[in-house]
């Protein structure tokens, strides 16, 4: 059996996340000042920009997210298996319950 290791800063990794997500709420905000603070109406910026709606970047991120955290259930489903651990079967239940809340998130 072969071993794949990954390297990961936790730093690195927690704040890209935050910054992706603080990037995404400034520019909510910022389409909604444009909107109604300056009374403009810019086609398609609320559709992309707003945190209040779906189908828009904050949807996707967070569909992202959910695919990822699928995927790292998964993997530990895996190690389980291959451990002969008897919790192997809720991990991948784990799985596949954070997928199924990806696809409603990204085609709802």
């Amino acid at each position: 059996m072969r071993t794949i290791q990954l390297y990961l800063s936790r730093t690195a990794f927690l704040r890209t996340l935050s910054g992706v997500a603080i990037c995404l709420v400034g520019a909510s905000v910022a389409a909604q000042l444009v909107r109604f603070g300056f009374e403009r109406r810019v086609p398609g910026l609320m559709a992309i920009f707003s945190l209040g709606r779906e189908q828009t970047l904050a949807t996707f991120y967070s569909a992202l997210l959910m695919i990822l955290a699928s995927l790292l259930l998964a993997a530990i489903a895996m190690l389980a298996v291959n451990q002969k651990k008897s919790d192997a079967s809720r991990w991948a239940i784990l799985s596949g319950g954070f997928l199924i809340m990806a696809f409603d998130e990204l085609f709802s």
